[in-house]
């Protein structure tokens, strides 16, 4: 029987292109791939049966029935990582390829036209079928972000692949939820040094142990106040791979996955109720102004030891030295912010402490005189005696209120009352 009249008993509807692609193989490998490609289309996996089928051939097909020797995906490539375990012979190489074959990995890997070496064929059959399942569904999400698939999926194989379901913790974006070993969940985490997203999802420096999973290498993902677990220098404690980088309590603090978890961006796992003065915190760090000095958790409780106007007033002004001076005027960051909250808390909020207040009342006056607004001395003084910010913003409610024809000193003598 013709190829055409094979097309026709199946039912496909094949541009030009695609019968002569068909033709370029042995007749049984094409009527192997007509098959296979009338199965897809019938199970609603393939839109387009003649592209699929060009792009098949084009790549190098090799038919399934010797996919043991020769590789279910054909292509070139290089393989720069050692070799995988020895494929399975005989018999058993028959079964793996076979259920290999019938993997949801395979039929992804497929329909993304992924092109695989021998090599990367001969190290999946080298694994259970599931795994292989596994790598192969990553790969086929993520090709386009590879450089080499082939060498991915040979190394991650050498390397000795942890499996979702081995791993430390319920399955996340690079892992860590519980710990930072394997693909624990969460998003900021370590990772074993088989872990199958490294390569998809970027590499990251070492992270450190957690309780439910070994130490291994962070994502960079954010993460919040907490790093690399809860207590300790980054190692043991709950929630070993959360943050991709030291701990909570540790000798150095991550709070957005960066550093020693690669570049740290928006959008982790952060708690609905999370604070302005903790927000402000993560932000300042994520700049990295001090020569890879960050306020550290013991700081962070410090400054709430003070009003908020005062701590984020203290952190702004932090904020425009760092980007003055950058680490040259502040040898030590949390010493220096842990001096100025205790000026503020022996001095008050008009204390000569290092935290930049309006200690003269020169600033409110200059505003006040901006905005037109007459106030009495002793309203000054009142001004002088608290953070910028919140003087700032009486003023210029004051200011709107005096428009209104109201008595701006006695307004503010009210608002602080």
């Amino acid at each position: 029987m013709s190829l055409l009249n094979e097309v026709s008993r199946l039912g496909l509807d094949l541009g030009p292109e695609a019968l002569s692609a068909l033709e370029s193989l042995p007749y049984n490998h094409a009527l192997e791939l007509l098959e296979a490609t009338q199965q897809k289309y019938q199970g609603g996996s393939l839109k387009d049966p003649t592209n699929y089928i060009c792009a098949t051939v084009k790549r190098g097909y090799v038919p399934r029935s010797s996919m043991h020797t020769t590789g279910a995906i054909g292509g070139k490539g290089q393989i720069s990582q050692p070799p995988p375990p020895a494929a399975p012979r005989g018999s058993n190489a028959e079964a793996a390829a076979q259920a290999l074959i019938n993997t949801k990995g395979m039929q992804k890997a497929e329909e993304a036209g992924l092109s695989l070496t021998d090599e990367a064929v001969q190290a999946l059959l080298t694994v259970p079928a599931s795994h292989a399942s596994e790598i192969l569904e990553a790969v086929a999400e993520k090709h386009t972000e590879l450089r080499d698939p082939s060498n991915y999926v040979v190394a991650t194989i050498s390397r000795g692949y942890v499996p979702r379901s081995e791993a430390g913790g319920s399955f996340g974006k690079g892992g860590g939820f519980g710990g930072g070993g394997g693909y624990g969940g969460g998003y900021g985490g370590g990772k074993s040094g088989s872990s199958l997203y490294e390569s998809i999802y970027g590499r990251g420096r070492p992270g450190f142990d957690g309780p439910y999973g070994g130490g291994g290498k962070g994502y960079g993902y954010s993460a919040p106040i907490g790093g690399g677990s809860s207590y300790g220098k980054g190692c043991g404690g709950y929630g070993g791979g959360y943050g991709a980088g030291p701990s909570y309590g540790g000798s150095s603090y991550s709070s957005w996955g960066g550093k020693d978890g690669g570049k740290g961006s928006r959008g982790g796992l952060l708690p609905e109720d999370i604070t302005t003065l903790e927000k402000s915190v993560l932000d300042l760090n994520e700049q990295d102004l001090w020569a890879g000095q960050e306020i550290s958790p013991a700081t962070l409780l410090a400054l709430r030891c003070i009003g908020l106007d005062d701590a984020l007033e203290l952190l702004q002004n932090l904020q425009s030295k760092g980007m003055s001076k950058g680490s040259k005027g502040i040898g030590n960051l949390n010493n220096y912010i842990q001096a100025a909250i205790s000026n503020i808390l022996r001095d008050g909020p008009g204390g000569k402490g290092v935290g930049g207040k309006n200690h003269t009342g020169n600033q409110s006056r200059m505003k006040a005189e901006e905005l037109g607004l007459v106030l009495d001395e002793s309203t000054f003084e009142t001004l002088a005696r608290m953070p910028l910010r919140r003087a700032t913003a009486l003023i210029e409610q004051a200011s709107q209120r005096q428009a209104e024809g109201e008595d701006p000193n006695i307004f503010i003598e009210r608002a602080l009352a």
